[in-house]
């Protein structure tokens, strides 16, 4: 099911990037069992591919502080959404190449060999107490 968040991107993306270039995120099997998601969404322009993943935060228990959304941030979003757009790129990889479907019900096959620039975006909603910019732009090199 998608979340507000992913629809957020999605109208975004297609406002910017026309609904040609804006992808629904695509389910595909993983080859010991299960299904895996490509990303929460993506952009395709040629060579070049913006992958995004979403991480939202569930109703909190505890008062915010900048220390427990530091905590959160970390393992939710730098952990796990991190490791998890990873696995799909992985899976993606093996595939060599997937059919996904634009904005406009066209389906596209994306060669993964093809995509010589890869940008990959984790996005969190507002959270309740602002992060030091430090914390919450951090770039990853994925070598």
């Amino acid at each position: 099911m998608e979340s507000a968040v992913e629809e957020i991107i999605r109208q975004f993306n297609s406002s910017y990037f026309l609904k040609e270039f804006t992808f629904f995120p695509r389910k595909i099997s993983k080859s010991k069992g299960g299904t895996r998601e490509i990303s929460d969404g993506l952009i395709w322009l040629g060579d070049s591919v913006i992958f995004f993943q979403t991480k939202e935060r569930g109703k909190v228990q505890k008062k915010p502080t900048e220390e427990r959304q530091i905590k959160w941030f970390g393992k939710n979003v730098l952990g796990s959404a991190v490791c998890q757009m990873m696995g799909s790129l992985r899976t993606f990889e093996a595939r060599r190449e997937v059919d996904f479907w634009n904005l406009r019900g066209q389906r596209r096959r994306i060669k993964y060999s093809a995509l010589k620039k890869k940008h990959y975006v984790v996005l969190q909603p507002l959270a309740p107490v602002s992060l030091p910019a430090r914390v919450s732009r951090k770039e990853i090199n994925n070598g």
